[in-house]
């Protein structure tokens, strides 16, 4: 798995969200196959690119305590935003990429977070 630090410039973000914690062995990989079997990308109208972007964030507290994923991808403006959609503005600065394209799903997912 490839491993850079990236400075990246300002991104806004719209997609689907849930709440979990690392209890749950299955909410996340449930909300991908989910994410994937209804066609949400579909959904987010002024995507950049085709890119998938899955942010996690809202971390209230250790790995214990619970956080958001959101699942979505990078728009150029905001509009039409349904009800269980969530627009996230990621700020410029230098993050830790991790190229997730090869291996397979989700395997490629949970590789990557033992990393971490």
């Amino acid at each position: 798995m490839e491993i850079a630090l990236k400075k990246l410039k300002k991104l806004m973000v719209v997609g689907m969200v849930i709440e979990t914690s690392n209890e749950s062995t299955t909410d996340i990989p449930n909300f991908w196959s989910s994410f994937f079997s209804n066609s949400s990308i579909d959904l987010i109208k002024n995507r950049v690119n085709q890119k998938l972007i899955a942010v996690y964030f809202d971390y209230q507290g250790d790995n214990t305590k619970p956080f958001k994923v959101l699942i979505g991808a990078e728009v150029s403006k905001v509009e039409g935003l349904s009800s269980n959609m969530l627009k996230l503005e990621i700020p410029a600065q230098s993050y830790r990429h991790r190229n997730l394209r090869e291996g397979k799903f989700p395997d490629k997912i949970i590789d990557a977070w033992k990393d971490v």
